[in-house]
């Protein structure tokens, strides 16, 4: 994650801290103009809250990759996802942390937040659509047998 030009400053002087037994944190403070109180929480172990991941996000960055690439990859092999089994494996995920298990909508919304994921799940068709490709498809089917048919019957149709 980028750091602002204060982050990297507190880093700064927490480094110059550490390496000089001498500077207190006050000091340090003073001398990377950063705030006491904020170098005094990063000292004990505080991360920033750019750093941190909020209570309602289920996932951290590296597992939302994981479940972003095994949908990819679910996908290449013929397998279309389905959102059933996205909350599944989520809520396997989540199980180990013992935090409570996605909701109704958090696959969906997933799917939504991350671009590359959309195309794989929205296929949907009106009834009327529907009709127009399994016409299509039969016409095409018939004309194949009719074909098939007379290469294969060496007498007329009408015999």
């Amino acid at each position: 994650m980028p750091q602002t030009g204060n982050e990297a400053r507190i880093l700064l002087a927490l480094q110059a801290y550490k390496n000089d037994p001498e500077l207190s944190l006050q000091r340090a403070a003073k001398l990377y103009q950063v705030n006491f109180t904020t170098l005094l929480r990063r000292h004990n172990g505080v991360q920033s809250r750019a750093n941190t991941i909020p209570k309602p996000c289920k996932l951290s960055n590296l597992e939302e990759e994981i479940v972003i690439k095994y949908i990819l990859d679910l996908n290449l092999r013929g397998f279309p996802p389905r959102l059933r089994g996205v909350e599944e494996m989520t809520s396997r995920l989540v199980a180990n942390r013992d935090m409570s298990l996605v909701g109704k909508r958090w696959a969906r919304n997933f799917v939504n937040r991350h671009k590359e994921l959309d195309t794989r799940f929205s296929c949907n068709m009106t009834i009327k659509e529907l009709n127009a490709k399994i016409q299509l498809l039969l016409m095409c089917s018939y004309a194949l047998q009719r074909r098939l048919r007379k290469r294969a019957s060496p007498l007329p149709l009408g015999v």
